[in-house]
Formats: structure tokens, C-alpha cells, sequence
């Protein structure tokens, strides 16, 4: 993958999960069966949150990278990108790597973007009447633009798969399409019915968490809602009611460990003020987890992290050529 291509995937990955989101019929039916996760966002009403006006400013006119990508491409994902909907894959059992597609609503220069990567070395083809990019080594992943207003990237195999579905009319995955369904009002959504796979490797060296209450579990859903607060609200859905009270006994455990270390690691103290308000509550099959940030605090963390001393890599350069 080129720079500036990775630059544009990382733009619209980073808008995907601050902004207020509200699934897209038309893009959900592209998604295939396959999937295991989806997360949703609509770029359009980021300006009508707090934290959404903090993280365009943050892409600033004067940036050097993205008014090239602008110029090269005439793409402004500030000002072109409406929609974002992200679907996960999970690992298959051979071993393959987890897979991932990205479906974005906007407004597209086809032309200008395809000469750009071309320019760059990215392969450019037709498939199906659809401009196809190669990204990645040997063009591992691939950006589609089956019309003007519609991106598809991604890894070869799900964005080919969803290129194949423009002719569906309805999604693909009833189970995912009905979560999505109902955490979508939210400003930022995400559904996943793969939890299986994640909990093993949550639980790995802690008896504690190696637990049959993670195990228990079948699907997790969740929505951010944006405004002077930035609330969350995760719910697990386990196999039976005992399994649901086991699992809120370990997610209070977890939250009780990170309390406990709040004087010892600054990073932990943020952590814990946040968890101190957190309701951990179990209801029939259900673990409902609910937390707040007020934004403020947010955007405080998010600039210290930015000013956290590390390594400078030009010095590095700089030092390894006398």
C-alpha cells in the first residue's frame, strides 16, 4: 500500500468510530454472510457533537499531507465523507488472519483517485465494470468504486464478496442486521456475534478470567451517544441467567483490579475515576455495563497522550548516518 493511499484508508477508519452513526439500508446489504462484527457511524453529524468538532480539528487546513491528498485525489474526508460502516470476519479455523471490509458514503472523484493511485504505483483494474486499486502487497487489499457516492476496501476476499451483493436487496446476516438495527440510533454503534474467539485470549494466564462466564457469552453490543458527556452502553448476552450474574461478578473483579492501582499508575487513576461511576448490572441473560466521560476529560487525554515524551525518529536517522 502506498502513503498516501494508507493515509486515506487511516482517515477513514479514525472518522469511523467518534462521529454519530445510523446504519445504511444499502450498505448493510452489501455486507456478507460471513460477517461477525459490525460498527457504524454517519460522518455528516459530527459537527453536531463536541467531541466530533474536537476530532476535526484536529485535521487542520494546513496540514501538509492532507491538503495533498485533497489536491491528488479532490477527496476531502471533511467535507466528502457521509457514512462509514465497518464489517469484521473472524479468523478461520486454518489459521487465516482476521479479515476486514470498510463501506463508506460520500462523494467520490473516480477518475481523479484512480490516476492518483496509479501515479503511486497501485495496480488499477476493471472488474465487472467497477474500478478496482490493488493495495497492499501483491494487492492483498483492494479499494472498489462501484459508483460515485459508494467506497468499498478492504481485504481482496470480503470486498470482492460485497462487490457480488450490489444486486441484494436486504442483508446477508439476519442476526447482525437486527442488533445493528437497534443500537444504530445511537451516535456510534458496534455488534459482534464472534465473542468465542476473544475470550480465550482475554482469559489466557488468569484463572480468574479463564471463567465459564466469558465463555458464556454469545453476542456483545454496544452505543456511544456524543455529547457534554460521552456515555457508553455495552450489553453481553450469555447462555443462561447464572451465566449472566457469574459474568458481572468478573467484570467487577476487572474493574476492582484497575481500582486498585489508581495511585500507581497515572494511567490507571483515569481509568478508575472513570469506572467509579461505572453500573454493572445482570438482568435475566443479560450484563448491561454503563460509563460516562465527561468530553472535556476526553479531549484532555487525548492531547496529553499526543505530548507524552517518545522516541524521535528523524534523531535516530540521524545518528545511524555518522
Amino acid at each position: 500500500m502506498t502513503r498516501r493511499m494508507a493515509f486515506l484508508a487511516g482517515v477513514l477508519a479514525a472518522l469511523a468510530l467518534p462521529v454519530p452513526a445510523a446504519v445504511d439500508g444499502a450498505l448493510l446489504a452489501l455486507v456478507p454472510a460471513e460477517a461477525t462484527m459490525l460498527a457504524g457511524a454517519d460522518v455528516r453529524l459530527a459537527k453536531s457533537s463536541p467531541f466530533g468538532q474536537f476530532v476535526l480539528s484536529r485535521m487542520q487546513p494546513e496540514d501538509g499531507d492532507l491538503q495533498k491528498l485533497i489536491q491528488a485525489t479532490g477527496f476531502d474526508p471533511r467535507l466528502d465523507l457521509d457514512q462509514v460502516l465497518v464489517a469484521g470476519f473472524a479468523a478461520a479455523s486454518s489459521g487465516a488472519k482476521n479479515q476486514g471490509l470498510l463501506l463508506a458514503r460520500g462523494r467520490f472523484d473516480i477518475a481523479k483517485i484512480t490516476a492518483h493511485a496509479q501515479l503511486s504505483g497501485a495496480t488499477v483494474s476493471n472488474e465487472g465494470g467497477t474500478p478496482v486499486i490493488g493495495l497492499g502487497k501483491s494487492d492483498s487489499g483492494l479499494m472498489a468504486f462501484p459508483d460515485a457516492t459508494l467506497a468499498v476496501a478492504g481485504d481482496a476476499a470480503p470486498v470482492r464478496a460485497a462487490l457480488a451483493r450490489r444486486a441484494m436487496s436486504g442483508p446477508a446476516n439476519a442476526a447482525l442486521a437486527s442488533l445493528a438495527a437497534r443500537w444504530s440510533g445511537n451516535d456510534a454503534w458496534f455488534v459482534t456475534t464472534a465473542v468465542s474467539q476473544f475470550s480465550g485470549r482475554l482469559g489466557a494466564g488468569n484463572q480468574k478470567l479463564q471463567s465459564s462466564a466469558l465463555q458464556s457469552v454469545e453476542t456483545v453490543s454496544g452505543g456511544v451517544r456524543l455529547g457534554a458527556d460521552v456515555a457508553l452502553k455495552v450489553e453481553a448476552q450469555t447462555r443462561t441467567a447464572g451465566d449472566a450474574t457469574a459474568l458481572a461478578d468478573v467484570l467487577r473483579f476487572l474493574a476492582g483490579m484497575v481500582q486498585l492501582n489508581r495511585e500507581r499508575d497515572p494511567q490507571a487513576a483515569q481509568i478508575a475515576a472513570i469506572l467509579d461511576k461505572a453500573q454493572i448490572t445482570a438482568g435475566g441473560q443479560v450484563v448491561t455495563v454503563e460509563l460516562s466521560i465527561p468530553e472535556a476529560d476526553l479531549e484532555r487525554w487525548i492531547n496529553e497522550s499526543k505530548k507524552a515524551p517518545g522516541r524521535k525518529p528523524a534523531t535516530r536517522r540521524k545518528e545511524a548516518s555518522l
